[in-house]
């Protein structure tokens, strides 16, 4: 889900609108949900490009933040409960900019690679911020700068926000401020996990009440960067299943049980893969996961080390992409599925397959080198010995 929060982190920074850009497989009216949410009903037509956009605040989920703690006579603390590794967050809060010196801290705590029981402290954000000594002269001069965009009281206020990507593996999370005044300086703080929920389009029905649509049930499991285990079930009306990953044609659909064969592939190299896959069987190892939900738990992430061969690796050589003229962009990026039923199913990027074949090659006849070599000096020794 890196994508989407990279291409929405400008417009969310600016409080901007998130453009969005879609096709429809059909005229139609259709409703416009962003996850879980509805936004409207709009009347398409087919293969017109729809150009949408959509409140930043869509993407955007509120994160508990702990009580601030005092550490030091000029110094507050509050750890970020359900931080993620890897993903996008905005953080914002209004600061009182006469207050004399301020700086905003962001720690995270990464274990480290070589010794994981040590704990590594990373200053994610460091900022030295805006602010001003008051005197008569200049109490005037700085209203509706930088320094003063809105006043409380008589006192001047200004306000900050960064969108930051959390470290691989972080964990325990903290915000420091350090400030000079005798009063904590700060106020409506806001940390903000950038979601990428399904932008989706669905059809309209006759009759069909908007807060009694049921949603399906996806599972997910990335298996690595280039091959996805997906599990829908729920689904009583037509849906997009979108893959958050550039739109790229060799994204293919695979159903999981490898039932469609495309005759002339498997002739070619399906029955390679299906050897290959008895082959590996006998080799697969336990792959550990954590399971992440979204959105009530209609949406489940399993996560575990990426696994670069195994026998699923080959199990969709040979077959059928089922979904292949249903294939469109989504959110003006994304790679989507037009699905009419529940389905297990592999998402897989299909040029992958040709890196295993090429790597398959080299390492045969790398293999076949080493043998003559060894073979051919053997010989060689053995001719010098009698002769």
């Amino acid at each position: 889900m890196e994508n989407i929060a990279m291409l929405l982190k400008g417009a969310l920074a600016a409080e901007e609108k998130v453009g969005l850009k879609m096709n429809v497989p059909e005229n139609a009216t259709y409703d416009l949900f962003v996850g879980d949410k509805f936004v409207e009903s709009l009347y398409l037509e087919k293969n017109n490009l729809i150009q949408k956009q959509l409140d930043s605040a869509l993407f955007l989920k509120d994160m508990n933040v702990g009580e601030m703690q005092e550490f030091g006579k000029t110094n507050k603390f509050a750890q970020i409960k359900n931080w993620e590794d890897e993903k996008q967050y905005k953080i914002s809060f209004d600061y009182k900019t006469d207050s004399g010196k301020l700086g905003f801290i962001l720690i995270e705590e990464i274990p480290k690679k070589a010794d994981p029981d040590t704990i590594e402290r990373k200053n994610t954000i460091k900022d030295l911020l805006y602010t001003f000594n008051t005197n008569i002269k200049n109490s005037a001069i700085i209203r509706n700068t930088k320094y003063c965009l809105l006043e409380e009281q008589g006192a001047c206020y200004t306000h900050y926000e960064k969108v930051v990507k959390a470290g691989k593996k972080a964990e325990n999370v903290m915000i420091l401020f350090e400030y000079s005044s005798n009063n904590f300086p700060i106020k409506n703080l806001k940390i903000q996990l950038i979601t990428a929920p399904d932008v989706r389009l669905v059809k309209k029905t006759s009759g069909t009440d908007i807060s009694l649509r049921i949603v399906p049930k996806i599972e997910f499991n990335r298996m690595n960067p280039t091959k996805y285990i997906v599990h829908v079930s729920n689904a009583k009306t037509p849906y997009f299943l979108v893959l958050n990953e550039t739109y790229n044609n060799g994204w293919k659909v695979y159903k999981k049980d490898n039932s469609q064969i495309k005759l002339k592939e498997y002739i070619f190299i399906g029955w390679i893969g299906d050897a290959m896959k008895s082959v590996l069987k006998n080799f697969d190892s336990q792959r550990k996961e954590s399971t992440t939900t979204y959105f009530e738990g209609d949406i489940a992430e399993g996560k575990g080390d990426y696994i670069f061969v195994d026998s699923n690796t080959f199990s969709t050589w040979g077959r059928k992409d089922i979904l292949a003229n249903k294939h469109y962009t989504a959110n003006g990026y994304a790679n989507s599925w037009f699905v009419s039923s529940e389905y297990d199913l592999r998402r897989e990027y299909w040029p992958q397959r040709l890196f295993y074949i090429l790597l398959t090659i080299f390492i045969f006849i790398s293999s076949l080198s080493v043998i003559y070599v060894v073979s051919y000096r053997f010989f060689l020794r053995k001719d010098r010995t009698h002769g």
